[in-house]
């Protein structure tokens, strides 16, 4: 398995991080995954690649397949930013985590998975 190499940090390359990396920058579940197999298979069997040829492999492979598209940094390992926004009659607004376990407890859920859910919420 090929390793990226960003600075001092080393991390496992994996399709299923490109895929929901592309998914969440607009493209579909397949094409998103037709974009991670052929840097799979561009990478062949390299087993360091650095950050920057990481990031030409998958512009090359997104120009290929889709022509100029625009899709973020690339830089796809990265931990991105997570804000759940709540839309309302009166414009939107960030969602409140604190209100989060009562609502799953209400669902049915034990007070301990709703703990644990309103944790995974919670910015790290």
């Amino acid at each position: 398995m090929p390793t990226i190499v960003d600075g001092k940090k080393r991390i496992p390359f994996m399709r299923g991080m490109l895929v929901h990396y592309l998914i969440e920058r607009g493209f579909g579940y397949e094409d998103a995954r037709a974009v991670a197999n052929a840097v799979r298979v561009s990478l062949g069997k390299a087993e360091l690649v650095r950050k920057k040829d990481m990031v030409q492999l998958v512009g090359k492979a997104i120009r290929k397949g889709f022509g100029p598209y625009e899709a973020g940094d690339l830089i796809f390992w990265e931990r991105q930013p997570t804000t759940i926004v709540v839309e309302g009659k009166s414009g939107s607004r960030p969602f409140p985590r604190s209100c989060c376990r009562i609502p799953f407890r209400r669902l049915g859920c034990l007070q301990i998975r709703a703990t644990r859910l309103h944790r995974r919420l919670k910015p790290a």
